[in-house]
């Protein structure tokens, strides 16, 4: 059973996860890896590859994903992929590691099989690299890597898969931090599969607004603080919120999965 709606988190420490999205430039089988992987290169954008090449000498970032049960190296290079970029780096074997690949996986007790269900994340539509991934419709490209996060800030974080089930309806929302005419305020229920239907708030521009999104599979925040939730949904039944790149690109599985899949 999924313990949503516990454990809560503010708006603040979801912000201090650096949730990015990058391109997969280089995909090859990690073949020093114990458990078999893949080694990515990744392009974050011109800034964080300048940064990067200053600091370490290159421009590309580094990193090692257990993805090889449900994607080929063909699926995976050149597409977009949603990380974690601001992790102190850390060296895995012979190799340095300087991101986290994310993936959601079903929540197996058993660590082989829950592996192999791993699917990588990624943008519903083409944005920019080195964008921000967050829950107001914030604009953002990452420019500079402060690499100050520890893992148990991001384990806090219940990130989930989910199915749109009902056709996003506007709402009034005045409170929402981000204020901009091309930004509005959606309700929708997401089917979250073991843990039921939740209602959803979602701050979407038009690119979304137009698009028919129903039976879409979504990446949700379930344990937002229920105060900042209804700070940000006004009068609203709805206890979670979904994630997009600057309200143009919903977060999506590059496959579908079983809905309750959790960010990994």
């Amino acid at each position: 059973m999924i313990s949503a709606l516990s454990n809560f988190v503010t708006l603040q420490q979801f912000n201090r996860i650096g949730l990015i999205i990058g391109r997969a430039a280089f995909v090859a089988p990690n073949s020093k890896a114990r458990i078999p992987a893949y080694q990515l290169e990744l392009d974050f954008g011109a800034a964080l590859s300048s940064e990067h090449h200053s600091l370490h000498g290159k421009e590309r970032y580094t990193s090692s994903a257990q993805l090889c049960s449900n994607h080929s190296v063909e699926e995976i290079t050149h597409q977009l992929l949603m990380c974690v970029f601001n992790f102190p780096r850390k060296q895995i074997g012979k190799m340095m590691s300087d991101c986290l690949v994310t993936g959601v996986q079903k929540n197996l007790e058993n660590p082989d099989e829950k592996r192999a269900t791993t699917v990588f994340m990624r943008p519903s539509s083409k944005v920019p690299l080195g964008s921000k991934i967050g829950l107001l419709a914030e604009s953002t490209i990452h420019s500079t890597n402060t690499r100050d996060l520890m893992w148990d800030e991001f384990t806090q974080l219940d990130l989930r898969i989910g199915t749109i089930v009902s056709r996003p309806q506007s709402i009034k929302s005045t409170s929402c931090p981000i204020s901009s005419d091309q930004i509005e305020s959606r309700l929708m229920q997401i089917d979250l599969g073991s843990d039921g239907i939740k209602e959803a708030v979602g701050f979407f521009g038009q690119e979304l607004v137009q698009k028919d999104l129903l039976g879409h599979q979504v990446m949700v925040l379930t344990n937002l603080s229920p105060l900042e939730i209804r700070e940000f949904s006004g009068d609203t039944s709805a206890t979670i919120i979904i994630c997009t790149v600057a309200g143009r690109a919903l977060i999506e599985p590059a496959k579908k999965v079983e809905n309750g899949y959790k960010l990994a």
